[in-house]
């Protein structure tokens, strides 16, 4: 029996690979600086989008059961992305992105991942995370939420 196809999943995936176009479209006229996210976005999600369709033209052979799906896994993605919008300024970048991404991977996959899967996707968060704070800090010298839950300890005046 053939697998079951998620014909909304793929529609949704062009419509978005429409979308990453149109974005790379419209940053043709920004200064170099000035693209360098948009473009990259842009790029991830045409890569990601044109994936999960051509994933689903040739049919998901030995894609494992998905343990849920449907709207309320899309009402957790949702709940999930607007929690960590909400909680930037007051947990931080850093910890508020590495657990958001934690767990919208784990939304994603939908399955229960193995120790060794849960241990590997933290690192990857981890690393993930602290290279984006990092690259946008010191390199397009943007001042990300530092997080007011857990204050940095004050510098006094240098003796």
């Amino acid at each position: 029996m053939a697998p079951p196809r998620d014909r909304g999943g793929a529609a949704l995936a062009a419509g978005l690979a429409l979308v990453a176009a149109w974005a790379l479209w419209t940053t043709r006229e920004f200064s170099l600086f000035g693209s360098i996210f948009p473009r990259t976005a842009g790029v991830v999600l045409l890569i990601g989008s044109l994936a999960v369709v051509v994933r689903e033209l040739r049919g998901r052979d030995g894609a494992p059961p998905r343990r849920w799906q449907g709207v309320g896994r899309g009402a957790a993605l949702v709940a999930v992305m607007a929690a960590w919008i909400g909680s930037l300024e007051w947990v931080g970048f850093a910890a508020s992105s590495g657990l958001a991404f934690v767990l919208l991977a784990a939304l994603s996959f939908g399955t229960r991942p193995t120790l060794r899967q849960a241990v590997l996707g933290a690192v990857a968060a981890g690393v993930l995370v602290l290279g984006l704070q990092l690259v946008f800090e010191r390199v397009l010298s943007v001042k990300l939420p530092a997080g007011t839950l857990w204050p940095a300890p004050r510098q006094g005046p240098a003796r």
